[in-house]
């Protein structure tokens, strides 16, 4: 059985589970009740900021100033907070990270936005290993939490 993990967001059930086929990358399904893949995809658009079309996909650049305010965060916890290691400001830094969001499409589960999650290769050849789930998962919700906090959703 593959590794599986989901968290639901602003009312968005997102599932998140390791490709098979590439274990550098997970694959991650998002949905919210009586919403089209279309419509979740002209959302991100709109909010989270510019995807580029690449293929069949779109892929998602973050937005300099959210990395800035996320650094700003993690230095913020580990002043006064502690628990954060070295490994949390490497392994969690976004611009490391690529996303992408799948173009929708005619065939398969139409109300589901398909879409990949996986660190550059470099990248993980210096970790010297995979992203995995809950990296995934948390570079995931940073989409939704600096625009939220920005303008809401």
């Amino acid at each position: 059985m593959a590794e599986e993990i989901s968290l639901r967001i602003y009312g968005f059930e997102v599932r998140f589970c390791r490709n098979t086929k590439n274990p550098s990358m997970v694959d991650f399904e998002i949905s919210k009740e009586g919403w089209s893949d279309e419509l979740i995809l002209d959302l991100f658009k709109e909010k989270v900021g510019e995807l580029k079309p690449v293929g069949n996909a779109f892929e998602y650049e973050f937005n300099y100033d959210w990395i800035r305010i996320h650094k700003l965060m993690l230095l913020i916890r580990s002043y006064f907070i502690g628990g954060v290691k070295i490994e949390d400001w490497i392994s969690l830094e976004p611009e490391k990270v690529k996303i992408y969001f799948m173009r929708p499409k005619l065939t398969g589960i139409p109300k589901v936005l398909e879409g990949i999650i996986g660190f550059d290769h470099n990248y993980e050849r210096f970790l010297g290993r995979p992203i995995n789930l809950e990296e995934a998962k948390e570079v995931f919700v940073s989409l939704f939490k600096y625009p939220v906090m920005k303008e809401g959703l």
